[in-house]
């Protein structure tokens, strides 16, 4: 069953590459109620929201793709038909780094590439200028790591290439709580009394969130992350009480509008019922769990308490 899973999702990549899927009306019209959806609850909510979709490697790096790019893809679809004070899709910023932009064996941007679109989204939000988003991380330092990503380790013998690893900040030294959920449903909260902004952001991101946290945790005083790809639950929302709230999802999911009626609590439940031993075994080292109070005061303690009974225990 995983192995056809990777196939269809490694078949609509490359059909995406190729210019070979377009979406429907009825997708397209999802799209858009999506979007309104999504403006109408950061009205209700007093929060400023913002949409940044990850684009495709294959598209940034086309010129080391073996097949032509096609003329049109399903997120040019979707941007067309979204606002564009909405979407943040920095696929133009990511082309001018190069070979900087992404990992050579990882299908997700390098953490220079995240940080750079992290400062382009507190501009676009309105919450700090460019110039000034920019200067704040001026003086990280970088070490070149070998990394086999998620591309390298599917290769026989596992393939490595050296890449920039931030290396004079750690933002796991700021993590208050996390389920160690494996994908959608994980849920990790960090506290930054330090920050440049005394905010909360909601991030309801997707694999591409994972670079922008060493920068988002030094940003905001606080940041709630639940891998959700998009999808949002309305009651998190209004139980966070955040004031930023970026939904971030990666260019080759668009092929389907996200859910505004997706549910936390029952994916939490879903996945704790379903993990694999290996998956539990893996999750468990990334657990940390928070007190009660705390998890009161940020507003998630319903959904820590809907985990297995001794879930940080075993």
């Amino acid at each position: 069953m995983v192995g056809c899973s990777l196939i269809r999702i490694l078949t609509s990549v490359f059909n995406q590459h190729l210019g070979y899927i377009s979406l429907s009306q009825h997708i397209v019209a999802e799209w858009q109620a999506y979007a309104d959806q999504l403006l109408m609850l950061s009205l209700q909510e007093s929060a400023k929201v913002l949409m940044v979709v990850a684009p495709s490697k294959e598209r940034v790096m086309h010129a080391y793709h073996p097949y032509p790019m096609g003329a049109s893809a399903p997120v040019d679809q979707v941007l067309a038909a979204l606002p564009t004070s909405l979407c943040l899709y920095p696929e133009r910023l990511l082309l001018e780094m190069g070979d900087d932009a992404y990992h050579v064996t990882d299908t997700h941007w390098t953490q220079q590439a995240a940080m750079r679109v992290t400062c382009e989204a507190v501009s676009r939000l309105g919450l700090a200028a460019l110039e000034d988003t920019e200067r704040w991380f001026a003086e990280d330092q970088y070490k070149v790591v070998k990394v086999r990503g998620d591309l390298g380790s599917k290769l026989t013998p596992v393939r490595r290439a050296a890449t920039p690893r931030l290396n004079s900040f750690d933002h796991r030294e700021l993590k208050r709580y996390d389920n160690g959920l494996p994908n959608f449903g994980r849920v990790i909260v960090w506290e930054n009394s330090d920050a440049f902004l005394d905010q909360c952001c909601l991030v309801m991101g997707a694999s591409s969130s994972y670079m922008m946290f060493p920068y988002l945790v030094r940003i905001f005083r606080r940041v709630v992350f639940v891998h959700s790809a998009g999808n949002i639950d309305a009651s998190l929302v209004q139980a966070v009480s955040a004031q930023v709230v970026l939904v971030q999802t990666n260019a080759r999911f668009m092929v389907r509008a996200p859910q505004l009626t997706w549910s936390l609590h029952d994916t939490i439940l879903e996945k704790t019922e379903g993990v694999s031993m290996e998956e539990h075994t893996a999750a468990f080292a990334q657990r940390m769990p928070a007190e009660q109070a705390a998890l009161a005061g940020w507003g998630l303690a319903r959904w820590n308490d809907c985990l297995p009974e001794g879930w940080f225990n075993t």
